[in-house]
């Protein structure tokens, strides 16, 4: 497929966030060119059925899982846009939720390739990542559970740590914030039925002795103008995977090269 064939809503920026000069106008840039910044890691006909004790089985699967995880990542992305373009600031943050925990799954995977483990450790290892499933009920698909998610996002916080250490901050011995799990949680809460949730659309109403008051949809929608600048870290998504895929990419480079796999992207 040529990659200026797939799905890429641009977004439409209001005025008072298109003029920010500061780095966070480059996660808007980041959002806008996704698809081209991770799109060579998307792998499509991909051999699977390699003899279970030859190691091109899991790298093969590896190449799938990570395909599959940026695949689906490019529409979580249009799922963002989208919602951003018409000004639903309550869509916007599940897909930002969702995309954050892109980078969780992401990280976990490379978190495991980064221990070293023996090529039977891999196998045991990467089984949850390819073929690990979510839920409990009657309906639950497969017997192999997928990684906890804040246990994917602590992976994240482990990877933006190592990266941290170099900094003046991490220089100093000071504590490193838990990045990915705080800001997490900010597109967790209005993701659910919570307190946040609620704030989103109504509030305390001062001049009505403290009335809960809904807000109508242009007050809602002011949100994204009021509100989005401040989610930087949000909006990172993209760089951080496109740096995470690169560094998978290179640990598996010589596994992956023995794979006829072609580019999901000509």
């Amino acid at each position: 497929m040529k990659i200026e064939n797939f799905p890429n809503p641009k977004l439409a920026l209001p005025k008072e966030i298109a003029e920010i000069k500061d780095d966070r106008s480059k996660n808007f840039q980041y959002i806008d060119n996704y698809h081209r910044l991770v799109g060579k890691y998307i792998y499509t006909e991909i051999q699977l059925e390699h003899k279970a004790d030859d190691p091109l089985h899991v790298h093969a699967w590896i190449q799938r899982t990570v395909g599959a995880i940026v695949l689906r990542s490019l529409y979580i992305r249009n799922d963002f846009v989208e919602a951003f373009n018409s000004g639903n600031t309550i869509g916007m943050f599940p897909a930002l939720k969702t995309w954050l925990e892109t980078v969780g799954a992401l990280a976990a995977i490379l978190d495991l390739l980064e221990g070293n483990p023996t090529p039977a450790q891999l196998q045991e290892r990467f089984v949850g990542h390819a073929l690990g499933n979510r839920g409990k009920g009657n309906l639950r698909v497969g017997n192999h559970d997928a990684m906890n998610v804040l246990t994917m996002i602590e992976k994240a916080d482990k990877y933006i740590s190592k990266i941290r250490k170099n900094t003046s901050r991490g220089a100093e011995g000071k504590k490193i914030d838990k990045f990915f799990t705080d800001y997490y949680d900010i597109a967790s809460n209005p993701s659910h039925p919570s307190f946040e949730a609620h704030e989103l659309v109504g509030g305390l109403d001062e001049a009505k002795n403290g009335r809960w008051k809904a807000k109508s949809p242009q007050e809602t929608k002011q949100l994204i103008i009021d509100e989005l600048p401040g989610y930087g870290g949000l909006l990172m998504s993209p760089i951080f995977i496109e740096n995470i895929c690169k560094k998978i990419w290179e640990i598996e480079n010589q596994q992956f090269s023995k794979l006829d796999s072609k580019k999901y992207f000509d």
